[in-house]
């Protein structure tokens, strides 16, 4: 009877070196896991800290968009604005043209007209000319004749 306590005895003894092993199995697993879950942690309080910098730089590019269309509408209307001036100047070039074009067209005209009238004037200082010598020629002569007579 004394073996086939020994015996239960080492048995039971065994079972529970067995069991022992088991727990520290089981131990070394639970502080895995809690090692992991520790790691998890940290990598979601990075990623949650990650997206909340992503969400300000998110922020900060939409006002910088803001800001950045703002600039593009003055420049657009201050473009706008010069287009239009440069129209503006563009017509009033072109209407100076065409009164210069009138201007000079007139001048032409008057021009042409004093020419006609210098050429006139011309051919009658000729014609003056021309009869105011036979006037003193014929005077002449009728002078030379009357002091013959008087001879």
């Amino acid at each position: 009877s004394s073996g086939i306590n020994a015996e239960y005895g080492d048995s039971l003894y065994k079972a529970l070196d067995d069991k022992d092993d088991e727990l520290n199995i089981h131990s070394q697993t639970i502080e895995q896991l809690k090692q992991q879950l520790e790691e998890e942690k940290q990598s979601s309080a990075m990623v949650v800290q990650q997206n909340e910098q992503l969400g300000n730089e998110i922020v900060n590019t939409d006002v910088e968009r803001e800001k950045l269309q703002e600039e593009i509408k003055q420049v657009m209307t201050a473009l706008e604005q010069v287009a239009a001036n440069l129209d503006e100047k563009t017509e009033e070039v072109e209407n100076r043209i065409k009164e210069n074009k009138q201007i000079i067209a007139e001048m032409d005209a008057k021009t042409h007209e004093a020419e006609k009238a210098r050429t006139g004037l011309e051919q009658w200082k000729t014609r003056y000319t021309l009869q105011t010598n036979r006037s003193a020629k014929g005077i002449s002569e009728i002078i030379e004749e009357l002091s013959g007579l008087s001879d």
